[in-house]
């Protein structure tokens, strides 16, 4: 039982790791590549736009186009940063949720832990308890009790039935 249980969390472990690993680096590694490689598409076409217009203008031309240029690569390169400034914030925001779903995750198996503790721990008590309503206390030996057979296997019965319902209820 535990080892199909370790298993089972074994893969559901990996699986989790893998997904993570898929975003927190290799789509923002992918999605950089992208950007670069249309950042370079982008200068490649107006390169050859450039060396086309140069060829038909004037000196004065020339330099207002330049500025044009220079304006449009600030432009550019302002843009860039704020898509990787959004890309590293989304990506700050994926690690914080995963991170919010890890705690809970713990918080519940923990909570889960303690209720089958406090479970199994009352239907101890339960037996004892029946135990000593059905049985007669064994003088000069303090919490010992003697009782017919079928109180003893009353209380095993009811006992065992009610780490059952624990274990199906909180267990693993």
């Amino acid at each position: 039982m535990y080892t199909v249980r370790n298993f089972l969390l074994l893969l559901a472990t990996i699986i989790s790791l893998s997904v993570a690993y898929y975003f927190l680096f290799a789509l923002p590694a992918h999605n950089r590549k992208i950007l670069q490689l249309e950042h370079e598409k982008l200068e490649a076409v107006q390169k050859a736009k450039e060396e086309k217009e140069e060829a038909t203008q004037t000196a004065e031309e020339r330099k207002i186009v330049e500025e044009k240029r220079q304006a449009e690569k600030q432009s550019w390169e302002f843009n860039a940063f704020i898509k990787e400034e959004e890309a590293k914030e989304e990506q700050r925001n994926r690690r914080i949720e995963a991170e919010e779903k890890e705690t809970n995750r713990r918080i519940e198996a923990y909570q889960r832990e303690m209720n089958l503790q406090y479970c199994l721990q009352a239907a101890g008590e339960r037996y004892w308890d029946y135990i000593k309503l059905n049985g007669t206390p064994v003088p000069y030996k303090e919490g010992t009790y003697t009782a017919p057979q079928h109180i003893w296997d009353n209380a095993r019965k009811d006992k065992k039935e009610a780490f059952d319902e624990c274990y199906r209820r909180w267990g693993h």
